[in-house]
């Protein structure tokens, strides 16, 4: 379903294709809860003759998540191994199920001692699908809410893991007097001098090409990352709209970018603004796979004693940097691609706690 505003209300476009015939509808509605019935009916007149309230909870669920549109691949594959979950435990008629089968199918989930948060992912599949099948076919399937149907705390969000100053020391002088062993060395370099002066994400950083990197001007344009999906890897937008920003380079890292281009074409690697900076070096004119990072830089921590960090812990070490050092959350927010400093203070509040900050600095003199 597609839902776009128009003057007082929405227009909705429907769109299915079934063995080979494409089927389209729009309407205008005053009410995103229109939206959702015009939706169910739509898909309920072409069910018509094909599926019941009697078909086999398995069976829909495994329908609902291959007929998903406009959705990433990865996200489908999220949705897929959460439904692999809860898949063996469901082969009930959809009109069977009620509120104790739903308690007694997430014990079942509880005994394997998955992780709550898992558990969770899986319960808003599980959501999703009952909630189409229930305005499909006008049934109640009794799935109820997470806390009263699967009874778990889920805790709030880890606090993210950054290198703290000598760990960042320790890793760049460590790349620094190793980078010319060897390309993948050099290469680590790179990218872990980018991840902790930008705060890219991995995928974003993966995918740049020398076109976006303006060393004159100190700027990064990021406007795309590398996605990994159950079909292989592929470049697209970046996480969000807000993602796509350009941020300006630390004057360190325009150095070593400068000598990195030097040292490529020593070697005999021509190159173009189109080229990627990660080259995969058995194949000059792909990419290193994003995949391989998640290995390369844990790999290179744990050879200086650097354990339990990721990648992505560069990205956070970047903002820790910032918010330890006074920079404005908004800009921090802005910097890292963010929607609002609401996502950032989110993420990053046990950052933000550790600030030691004079309040008298910041109230006015009131008394003379």
């Amino acid at each position: 379903m597609n839902l776009t505003k128009h003057k007082d209300g929405y227009r909705v476009f429907c769109e299915k294709t079934i063995n080979g015939t494409r089927h389209r509808k729009t309407v205008f509605v005053k009410n995103k809860r229109e939206a959702k019935l015009f939706e169910a009916e739509f898909i309920a007149n072409l069910n018509k003759g094909k599926a019941s309230p009697t078909m086999r909870l398995d069976l829909y669920g495994q329908n609902y998540i291959n007929n998903l549109d406009g959705l990433e691949q990865r996200t489908i594959d999220s949705y897929q191994c959460a439904f692999n979950r809860i898949k063996p435990y469901i082969k009930y008629k959809l009109n069977e199920v009620n509120a104790d089968i739903w308690v007694s199918i997430y014990n079942k989930l509880k005994r394997k001692e998955l992780a709550p948060r898992t558990i969770k992912h899986t319960f808003r599949i599980m959501k999703m699908i009952c909630d189409r099948a229930e305005n499909v076919y006008g049934i109640k399937m009794g799935h109820g809410k997470f806390k009263t149907t699967v009874r778990l705390k889920v805790e709030d969000i880890d606090d993210p893991k950054a290198l703290d100053l000598d760990q960042q020391q320790l890793l760049i002088n460590y790349l620094t007097d190793h980078k010319e062993e060897n390309e993948i060395m050099y290469q680590t370099f790179i990218f872990c001098l980018i991840g902790i002066y930008t705060g890219m994400r991995t995928g974003e950083i993966g995918a740049l090409t020398w076109k976006d990197i303006d060393l004159f001007n100190k700027t990064i344009d990021i406007n795309k990352a590398i996605s990994k999906s159950s079909t292989g890897e592929f470049i697209k937008e970046p996480k969000t709209k807000h993602s796509i920003r350009k941020i300006t380079i630390h004057d360190i890292a325009v150095k070593e970018l400068r000598k990195y281009k030097e040292h490529l074409e020593s070697i005999g690697i021509v190159h173009h603004l189109s080229s990627w900076i990660f080259i995969n070096h058995s194949d000059p004119k792909s990419h290193t796979p994003v995949t391989v990072w998640s290995k390369r830089v844990p790999k290179v921590m744990k050879d200086v004693g650097i354990r339990g960090f990721s990648a992505h812990s560069l990205r956070h070490t970047h903002a820790s940097n910032l918010l330890m050092n006074n920079c404005p959350v908004v800009q921090v927010a802005n910097r890292l691609g963010h929607k609002d400093a609401t996502v950032t203070l989110k993420v990053y509040a046990s950052f933000i706690e550790q600030l030691g900050v004079d309040f008298n600095e910041y109230m006015p003199k009131i008394h003379a």
